[in-house]
């Protein structure tokens, strides 16, 4: 995992709120954890806050996190190779109060190709491999002494039985067809 050091700090009247990192890097082995944390201002021992979880293509989560006894919460986003790249916003209400927004951004480690890069390339090797098998589909050479069969034929020195059987080999041998 690449780490960017940075802390990303939001203060109100009624509390803060701290992000880890403005940006994580998804690798395709292992997770990601996004740590949100801060403090809120407490009426009583203890205060159940809402911190609604805005993903890239717009799902919002809300997850209801308690805070300890001196108002301190915190909270772990997991994400990994699955997880969709792009911006997520974080929002923190204590009841009727907001505390603050934040946002934090997954991408895709540089050293990785994309997908769509991938599938060109992989498609690519399916051509080559479809030009190395045409190239098994030519016809086989006829062997140099089956032509100087024909020639001595041609010439009388060898009989018809001969070229005949020639020929049989030819075609048990795959080297030319008959129909």
């Amino acid at each position: 995992m690449m780490i960017i050091p940075s802390m990303v700090y939001a203060q109100s009247d009624v509390g803060t709120m701290n992000i880890v990192q403005e940006q994580y890097t998804l690798e395709r082995t292992g997770d990601v954890l996004v740590k949100i944390f801060g403090t809120v201002e407490l009426e009583r021992n203890s205060a159940k806050i809402s911190l609604s979880h805005t993903s890239p293509s717009g799902e919002i989560v809300i997850h209801n996190v308690r805070t300890t006894d001196q108002g301190y919460y915190e909270f772990y986003a997991i994400h990994n190779w699955n997880s969709e790249r792009g911006n997520y916003d974080i929002v923190i209400d204590n009841g009727d109060k907001n505390i603050g927004a934040l946002s934090y951004t997954l991408i895709q480690d540089p050293s990785y190709s994309i997908d769509q890069k991938l599938k060109e390339e992989y498609s690519m090797e399916d051509d080559n491999s479809n030009i190395v098998q045409s190239s098994y589909d030519t016809p086989k050479k006829i062997p140099d002494w089956i032509k100087n069969v024909f020639g001595w034929y041609y010439m009388d020195r060898v009989t018809e039985g001969e070229v005949i059987s020639t020929i049989q080999y030819l075609v048990q041998n795959d080297i030319i067809k008959l129909d």
